[in-house]
């Protein structure tokens, strides 16, 4: 068993049952599930954590034991493969449309976008008005005078 601290702000975001992968000093990824969620407490340190307990499906090494651990646990995702792009090409404009600029050549085109689960710096997106194929190439933040960098 595992017992890891999680921040209060994030625990409301997981569940028992949900997947959970534990990376020690081999950066070697074991997965594992979550068995327990404890109620928020005082930590070594005077914060305030969530203590949860990871079942590993198979037994951790007699070295990793008393070792600093990251646990990375599975928030949210979709049930099949989703178009996605770097939260950086996401904008919004005043009026709440979000859209992502398509690079077309050297012209480019805006496409209206709704936004879905993200991750490790990506955002998973669907076209509205528009067309986004994957290997469409997009365009990465802008200057503030609206030329494209």
């Amino acid at each position: 068993m595992v017992r890891a601290e999680m921040n209060p702000a994030d625990a409301g975001q997981i569940k028992v049952g949900r997947q959970a992968q534990i990376v020690g000093l081999t950066k070697k990824a074991i997965q594992g599930t979550i068995v327990r969620i404890g109620k928020q407490q005082q930590s070594q340190d005077g914060g305030l954590v969530v203590p949860i307990d990871i079942k590993p499906k198979k037994p951790l090494s007699f070295h990793q034991v008393g070792q600093q651990i990251q646990i990375r646990i599975l928030r949210a995702a979709t049930d099949k493969a989703a178009l996605a792009v770097p939260v950086s090409a996401i904008t919004t404009s005043a009026s709440g449309n979000t859209t992502v600029t398509k690079l077309i050549g050297k012209s480019h085109e805006e496409v209206q976008v709704e936004v879905g689960v993200s991750g490790d710096g990506y955002v998973q997106i669907t076209p509205k008005k528009g067309s986004l194929e994957p290997g469409d190439r997009v365009i990465v933040g802008s200057r503030r005078s609206g030329a494209v960098q």
